[in-house]
């Protein structure tokens, strides 16, 4: 199957690539998804990724080493608790279609990526997490603007 981001974080006319990010709800396969993440990366020059579920936030930085994925490395595994809005999960679950639910997380996780140039939004967050945001994800928030890597609701709504 092919890897397709869920959003990305380029330079307003698009030539600039700094963040990449992947939402899922769970994960079944950690290894396949970083790996598929990983190589992402490293083919359209993204310095920083994410994988985002609703218990953990994983961050990726390429070293730029070399052309190959084993140049991006894990910057660290954190947990999403606090992190985002009290309810998300049960109305993530309350969705009865399920193309919706990974929809509504996609959503939540752009709102929080957004907000997380606030440094308020920063504060909340855990000391380990809030030290990788901020050396790693905000800067690349900084470059450009944050957007859905393609149409959601529609794909999902469709089955495609």
């Amino acid at each position: 199957m092919s890897f397709a981001p869920d959003i990305l974080v380029t330079s307003r006319d698009g030539t600039s690539r700094s963040l990449v990010v992947e939402v899922k709800l769970s994960i079944h396969d950690l290894q396949t998804s970083e790996q598929q993440l990983k190589a992402y990366m490293v083919r359209h020059g993204y310095a920083t990724g994410m994988l985002v579920t609703p218990d953990a936030v994983r961050i990726y930085r390429d070293t730029f080493a070399s052309y190959e994925e084993g140049s991006v490395e894990l910057v660290g595994a954190f947990s999403t608790a606090g992190v985002f809005e009290a309810g998300v999960a049960s109305t993530i679950r309350a969705i009865e279609e399920p193309g919706l639910r990974g929809v509504h997380f996609e959503d939540e996780v752009q709102r929080w990526l957004e907000g997380l140039t606030n440094p308020s939004n920063l504060a909340a967050l855990a000391p380990d997490l809030r030290e990788a945001i901020e050396d790693h994800v905000v800067p690349a928030l900084e470059q450009g603007e944050v957007r859905a890597a393609g149409p959601r609701a529609s794909m999902r709504r469709t089955g495609t």
